[in-house]
């Protein structure tokens, strides 16, 4: 009963798609990511890129773009992605890098933009200017923010006082800071991105998984009709209602191998439900069924790791 014209124009589309993913992977990504469309989230998509072999790259003050960027087998993060930038910002750092040509410095960037030191900030904790820092880390490009440009965007003492550090006064005197230690990169990547850029997430919490014996999604169709355990972070969700009128939850979960789909019925879904507000990964356990050669996880239990 599907409208024929409509389903003609889908397989167009859906042939198309599929040439540029086989040819043109990098940019097909890319642009896909840059859409800010379609069922997946951000950290979804480059999931996928990396699954699919291309190489995912960090910001840059002098190669990104507003919008990511793909050639060939790599992808390179907008600035789009930072939490908090601003456009017209971007814009006029775009514009004068077009001029008159790369930033050779921070202290180069500085001079030429005199950009507002929260915009600043944001720029050098993304990491988008560690190919031109030479041996000054994050925390010393911050600090020369105000060491090195005072004024900076700031247009009044209480802004300084919003702006600054306690450190403000001595900062010339004080030695450049050692680099931040992994983790506080990662949380870093998380609060900007809104995912941490250089490790899947669930790397993160792989103590609390020591010992139990976790079911990868690509290995999910091998146990069907059995009762598994898996792990995953929640993408997607759908809330649906029995013929009785009761909700339930069809959700898609990734783990470091693939997407897997999840389905909680009624009295799971109201005793676990309140946990896929959580931003941490899940533990679940439930019966691998098939239906139409699609394979899915019936959820028995689910809680909360870390």
């Amino acid at each position: 009963s599907f409208c024929k014209p409509h389903s003609a124009s889908y397989a167009q589309v859906s042939f198309k798609s599929a040439y540029l993913r086989a040819h043109y992977p990098g940019e097909f990504m890319a642009a896909v990511i840059s859409n800010q469309g379609g069922f997946y989230s951000t950290f979804a998509y480059l999931s996928e890129a990396r699954r699919m072999g291309l190489t995912v790259l960090s910001p840059d003050i002098n190669a990104s773009g507003w919008a990511y960027e793909g050639e060939g087998t790599t992808i390179r993060m907008g600035l789009m992605q930072i939490k908090g930038i601003v456009r017209g910002f971007i814009d006029r750092l775009l514009e004068e890098r077009s001029r008159h040509g790369p930033f050779q410095s921070f202290h180069d960037f500085l001079s030429r933009l005199n950009p507002e030191p929260a915009q600043t900030r944001l720029l050098v904790l993304a990491g988008c200017f560690d190919a031109i820092a030479g041996e000054v880390t994050r925390p010393g490009l911050l600090w020369r923010v105000y060491a090195e440009h005072p004024t900076c965007g700031i247009s009044s003492p209480r802004s300084v006082a919003q702006h600054a550090t306690p450190l403000l006064p001595s900062v010339r005197l004080l030695p450049i800071p050692n680099e931040y230690d992994t983790e506080r990169l990662i949380q870093h990547e998380i609060d900007l991105f809104g995912f941490p850029l250089r490790c899947h997430p669930l790397t993160l919490y792989a103590r609390h998984l020591q010992g139990l014996q976790i079911t990868p999604a690509t290995e999910m169709p091998m146990h069907i009709g059995r009762r598994i355990m898996m792990v995953g972070w929640l993408i997607t969700e759908k809330a649906a209602s029995t013929k009785h009128g009761e909700p339930m939850e069809f959700i898609t979960l990734e783990d470091t191998t693939g997407l897997y789909d999840a389905t909680l019925f009624p009295e799971i879904f109201q005793r676990y439900g309140p946990l896929l507000t959580n931003e941490r990964p899940l533990l679940l356990e439930g019966l691998v069924e098939e239906d139409f050669t699609a394979t899915t996880l019936t959820v028995q239990h689910m809680q909360v790791i870390g």
